[in-house]
């Protein structure tokens, strides 16, 4: 059953959460891609904890906005992003062997 609750917690790659104010009281239900304020623009993410769970985790400070549910365009995006990602990933890995760089690459994100 789709929820209008205030706070939603989203989850985006790695795992990484964060809770948003549902401000223009969209029906989402759990696992419903989202986009979302982001801090450089806009990002993707899914609906993982609707209700007042979501209101013990709230912390100090602003909460971002969810702008809107996503559409197939914006799931199409993401799945290029994903491709350009293991290609990003590639590349980065072969300057830092070229430059002898003591670091070790983890991840590659194209935010949305």
């Amino acid at each position: 059953m789709a929820k209008k609750d205030k706070l939603i917690e989203v989850t985006f790659k790695g795992e990484r959460k964060a809770l948003f104010r549902n401000r223009h009281e969209l029906e989402l239900d759990k696992e419903e891609y989202v986009i979302v304020e982001a801090d450089r623009g806009k990002d993707l993410g899914w609906v993982s904890l609707i209700g007042g769970l979501v209101r013990l985790k709230r912390g100090k400070g602003e909460t971002k906005s969810i702008i809107r549910k996503a559409t197939e365009n914006d799931l199409k995006s993401h799945e290029d992003n994903k491709k350009k990602e293991v290609d990003a990933f590639k590349v980065c890995k072969t300057k830092i062997k070229e430059h002898g760089l003591e670091m070790k690459l983890v991840d590659v994100e194209m935010q949305f």
